[in-house]
């Protein structure tokens, strides 16, 4: 086989250079990008080329289903990620199963999943792996923004003010009260008061629920049932953190 080494080549006349029919032309190491080409030899099914510089590409390759193409955090090339779920990835619900004598503030301990049936058919369903709970105390399944409503049905025993409270811990012991649902009520009347708050969990062992009563009067009730829903607790993660 035949070599001819030249530096350049150079069309003697018309608009190219002809390569005739039953032959190839073959350029070993790739034509650079100033010179109409990538500067690359090779390629895999699904590349993505994008300049590095004015007379410079590189290949992306491609990324894996439901991938999306951005600008990395430089802003100096195209990168695949994978964006989050949409939609709401975690919902939960637990109520009180027994009634409570409340006669100082008193965290509210006997918790539950609803676990009602008709026709033998589940009424309840979370989404996601959902709270959990120990001796009144709740842990978050993840971090993110979530909201989190108190329902509290109560009674007393004289004319006095039910509170139903959120506490919350950052640091896995000392609880802050960040909502408060006040209601006055009659002697021997239930009432309800709801509370809510929108709370940034960023650590799922520090971070601690409790949910809590107290009564101007000393004879307070939280209502609660294992049938059905009086005293709840509603906990939603909106997004994240």
């Amino acid at each position: 086989m035949s070599k001819i080494k030249v530096n350049e080549i150079e069309k003697a006349s018309g608009s190219g250079i002809t390569v005739p029919t039953g032959t190839s032309f073959t350029v070993v190491d790739g034509v650079a990008v100033a010179g109409g080409g990538t500067g690359l030899t090779s390629f895999t099914a699904g590349d993505l080329l994008y300049a590095t510089g004015s007379t410079t590409l590189a290949k992306l390759p491609k990324g894996t289903a439901n991938q999306e193409l951005r600008i990395n955090s430089g802003a100096t090339a195209p990168e695949w990620y994978t964006p989050s779920a949409g939609g709401i990835t975690e919902a939960d619900q637990w109520r009180h199963t027994t009634s409570l004598n409340v006669t100082s503030e008193a965290n509210l301990t006997s918790w539950e999943r609803p676990d009602d049936q008709e026709s033998s058919i589940n009424c309840f369903a979370k989404i996601g792996t959902g709270m959990s709970h120990s001796s009144g105390t709740f842990t978050f399944p993840s971090t993110g923004i979530w909201l989190v409503r108190f329902v509290l049905k109560s009674q007393t025993g004289a004319e006095a003010a039910n509170y139903g409270r959120i506490y919350l811990s950052k640091d896995g012991s000392n609880y802050d009260k960040i909502a408060s649902g006040d209601l006055y009520i009659s002697n021997g009347f239930n009432n309800v008061t709801v509370c809510e708050y929108l709370c940034d969990i960023t650590n799922t062992s520090n971070d601690l629920m409790q949910f809590r009563m107290q009564s101007s009067s000393g004879t307070g009730v939280a209502l609660g049932n294992t049938d059905f829903n009086q005293t709840s607790v509603t906990f939603i993660r909106l997004g994240d953190t």
